[in-house]
């Protein structure tokens, strides 16, 4: 039903003795995410698909690009085409239509080649090759577009794309299964290109000065941490309710990383909300703290997962489907709605061999690589163009 990309045995000297391909990204992700995963993604990628020798141009929005993306820009060598569209749309129909229409008018200046979505979009005139990145199948898992106009119009912009779509590439067979299951008419445009952990290279700031800047009062390696948002299927709720029942998850404290403000029921004297941080400081969270918490229902990748261990951090994670394909035997897991499944989690972390639990990381961590996925993505646009 869907493929997994081969391995890239070429370097990328072979892969630039081909003629250069020219690759059109719709920016849409770099106007609707500051410092998001999805944005973090193609940050990662655009560098290295450069270096595998394709000419990359992204179309954006000067009225709301993430500063992230001008400081990518103006680094590497890479054609940015800019707008500065003013009407602001009411509602996704309007949004969908602006943008495609918009698209549509760039489509004829732009040189032959391939055109990839970074949000749901589509150029939707036949003019060259469109590929569609899924990150995960959460519209048609949680919306409910026959109670909400709203929801309806989020189904039908992706409809639109993958119908559109000349190859869907999904982030985990988990993704590439549901895909299926929901539009059984991508099978056969399916292909699967992982993620590799996004600040595994990053170094950290002292544990002490991201403790000072951010008001914590926690002792390095004794606290737990949640990175993300808490809403709906991110499923906070059991995390909550175990500093309720556990008095030794209480005194060792939570740092709730990102995510919108608390609501009064998630409040508790032992949680610390700290909105933004930086990478480093991050880095530094992942490195100090007992254990990550990721207690999600359903993901379509699961980041924090490979950004924790590339960091040493043990990750404590629900037993969904993706999570079990993303963090393999280095992962300790539980059913997401047991309190008594996390707290029994936790202690199994605590009781951890160091040496074995390295070993397990090591392991996983080797089936994932941005080098090696955006060579992938490489080969699947060339194969299109």
């Amino acid at each position: 039903m869907f493929s997994m990309m081969p391995g890239i045995g070429a370097t990328s000297e072979a892969l630039t003795s081909h003629t250069r391909l020219r690759l059109w990204i719709d920016g849409q992700i770099f106007e609707r995410q500051g410092h998001g995963g999805v944005s973090r993604i193609w940050l990662t990628y655009i560098p290295l698909l450069i270096d595998a020798g394709i000419s990359v141009s992204v179309s954006v929005s000067t009225r709301a690009v993430s500063s992230s993306f001008v400081e990518l820009a103006d680094s590497l060598e890479l054609e940015t085409i800019w707008s500065d569209r003013r009407v602001d749309p009411i509602s996704v129909f309007d949004a969908h239509w602006m943008r495609t229409r918009w698209l549509r008018r760039l489509a004829g200046q732009m040189p032959p080649g391939v055109f990839q979505s970074t949000w749901d979009s589509t150029v939707e005139s036949g003019s060259r090759p469109e590929v569609m990145m899924v990150h995960d199948m959460i519209p048609e898992m949680t919306l409910r577009p026959r109670r909400s106009v709203f929801h309806a119009q989020v189904i039908a912009s992706r409809k639109r794309a993958l119908e559109n779509a000349a190859a869907i590439v999904t982030v985990s067979r988990t993704t590439a299964r549901d895909l299926v299951d929901v539009y059984p008419e991508t099978a056969g445009r399916v292909h699967v290109v992982r993620h590799g952990p996004t600040i595994g290279e990053v170094e950290p700031v002292a544990i002490e000065d991201v403790m000072s800047a951010r008001g914590l009062d926690l002792v390095p390696g004794e606290f737990y941490l949640f990175v993300g948002r808490r809403e709906g299927y991110k499923n906070f709720g059991v995390v909550r309710e175990l500093f309720n029942v556990s008095a030794q998850a209480a005194q060792r404290g939570l740092v709730v990383v990102g995510g919108s403000e608390p609501e009064p029921a998630e409040l508790h004297p032992a949680i610390s909300f700290v909105p933004y941080v930086t990478d480093p400081e991050l880095v530094a969270l992942y490195r100090s703290a007992r254990a990550l918490i990721y207690p999600s229902i359903y993901e379509g990748f699961g980041l924090p997962v490979l950004e924790a261990m590339s960091h040493g951090c043990p990750v404590v994670s629900s037993n969904a489907d993706v999570l079990v394909e993303v963090g393999g035997e280095a992962s300790i897991y539980f059913d997401p709605h047991s309190v008594d499944g996390l707290k029994a989690a936790l202690k199994t972390a605590d009781g951890l061999d160091n040496l074995e639990y390295s070993a397990l990381v090591a392991a996983n961590l080797s089936r994932f690589s941005w080098a090696r996925s955006a060579g992938e993505l490489a080969e699947l646009y060339r194969s299109l163009s």
